[in-house]
């Protein structure tokens, strides 16, 4: 089982640094305008894409015992879905086009959206993997799909000047390399003659509840960037998306990392309040620590940053990342309390946040027709900040803690200050750049990292160490 954690890890890290790697060399190849424009593209085919997977994999890998037509009926399912989906979008694609001021092309759109039928094609497939937890096999998967589809051909059409279609490229080459490693990986006999319509029913109830939470999360965290598509220049929509991308890029890669390891262990501790809550806010404290960090590193030296990652196009964007940063902390507090919220099936709760908050950040992004980016930028920081306390209030409900309790999520953050802020303080009061050389950066980290392990009670007591040791040894 370890090793099978260890090719889980191996398999999010691989997705993780070819995506940033992706993104890197094509902000160096591509203008401005075009990141804009396949923004748009992949927020509305995501969207569909959500549609035509139904949940129909995650069914396969819940349901307690499957049989060959079990399998079938998920794949036909899943195919017609798909198939009928991108007929619809084949047919709307002009109307898309039009809403968005024809800043989209017919085409592109049309194009893209062969992904929702080659996406059908392999899904079944990585879900058989992962119900039989496989996942080595879903690494290769993913590590040949991404390499060849983004590494290789994307960089090779962005280097040629294809612009978009490199994007829409290498995003057909990715599905068709999952699709057909995943199914030589994992062959099924295909027959839609072993369609069972009245077994078809229990994909179709799990499709609708599961595809209902993954549609709150996709459109409160897409929304407003269709609505800045709709209401400013693409140039000033590629800004907020690679601006918005770059600094929640740790918190969303930790969260990626862990949160199917926290969901497991906060599951096994549900019926223990009081433990669980302890364990919760030190895994949060820890976490939120090294968030801060790199907040205020990115907070500080953002132009630095900007041209590692993105070239020197991009530097206007460092007032924007000096803005995100301040709800960068916010997102990792929110999305580990919804996975508690969700470890104790108290599904409505997090949904009825999720609402509040796409709620919130549709009324932000629009303001953006009376106000600049940065006050857009501003209101969506305090609808975050207001949606993390709000989940981290019902965990302290749900877990029958007093209010003042509630304070202990925010140790990380208060530690932080302490440690960080005169480092930096001192930098910009006295004009000195503690980074301009690798050793002194290193002498602050040492200080630093010293002076948390002499305060590592604040985070874990021994205590705490052994009962997450015990329930990793289902103990």
């Amino acid at each position: 089982m370890r090793n099978k954690f260890l090719w889980q890890i191996a398999n999010s890290l691989t997705i993780a640094v070819i995506n940033i790697v992706f993104i890197m060399v094509m902000a160096r190849y591509i203008p401005k305008a075009v990141h804009g424009e396949y923004t748009i593209l992949l927020i509305l085919n995501n969207f569909l894409l959500m549609f035509s997977q139904f949940g129909l994999g995650a069914a396969l890998v819940q349901k307690e015992s499957i049989d060959k037509r079990d399998v079938n009926t998920a794949f036909v399912i899943n195919f017609i879905i798909g198939v009928v989906l991108y007929a619809i979008l084949f047919v709307s694609a002009s109307h898309l086009s039009a809403f968005f001021e024809n800043k989209l092309e017919v085409q592109d759109i049309r194009l893209l959206g062969l992904t929702l039928i080659l996406a059908c094609l392999g899904s079944i497939s990585l879900a058989l993997l992962q119900r039989k937890f496989e996942f080595r096999k879903i690494f290769i998967v993913n590590a040949t799909a991404y390499f060849i589809g983004y590494i290789l051909i994307g960089f090779a059409l962005a280097h040629y000047g294809f612009e978009i279609r490199a994007f829409i490229y290498a995003q057909l080459a990715l599905h068709v390399l999952l699709s057909l490693t995943a199914y030589l990986l994992n062959p099924f006999q295909i027959s839609f003659g072993k369609f069972k319509i009245k077994e078809s029913m229990f994909f179709v109830k799990f499709g609708k509840e599961f595809t209902t939470i993954r549609l709150l999360s996709l459109v409160s965290g897409k929304i407003d960037k269709l609505i800045l598509g709709k209401t400013l220049p693409l140039s000033f929509l590629a800004n907020f998306e690679k601006a918005q991308y770059l600094t929640f890029l740790p918190p969303r890669f930790l969260g990626n990392l862990i949160n199917g390891f926290l969901f497991s262990l906060f599951s096994r501790l549900q019926s223990e309040n009081t433990k669980l809550f302890t364990l919760y806010s030190s895994i949060i404290g820890l976490v939120l620590l090294l968030v801060c960090h790199l907040c205020f590193i990115m907070l500080f030296e953002a132009t630095q940053i900007i041209q590692l990652f993105y070239g020197e196009l991009w530097l206007d964007i460092a007032s924007l990342i000096k803005l995100f940063v301040f709800a960068s902390p916010f997102i990792t507090l929110a999305a580990f309390s919804d996975v508690l919220i969700r470890s104790k099936n108290r599904f409505k709760y997090s949904i009825r946040a999720k609402i509040f908050y796409l709620l919130g950040i549709v009324l932000s992004s629009l303001s953006s027709l009376y106000y600049p980016i940065e006050n857009v930028i501003v209101f969506q920081i305090l609808v975050t900040i207001v949606y993390a306390l709000i989940l981290n209030g019902i965990c302290v409900k749900l877990l029958k803690q007093s209010w003042m309790n509630q304070r202990f999520s925010f140790k990380g953050l208060f530690v932080s200050l302490l440690f960080f802020s005169p480092f930096y303080v001192l930098r910009e009061v006295l004009e000195v750049s503690f980074f301009e050389t690798r050793t002194s950066l290193v002498l602050i980290e040492i200080v630093i990292i010293l002076s948390l392990i002499i305060m590592r009670k604040i985070f874990f007591t021994r205590n705490q160490l052994e009962l997450i040791s015990k329930v990793l040894r289902n103990k």
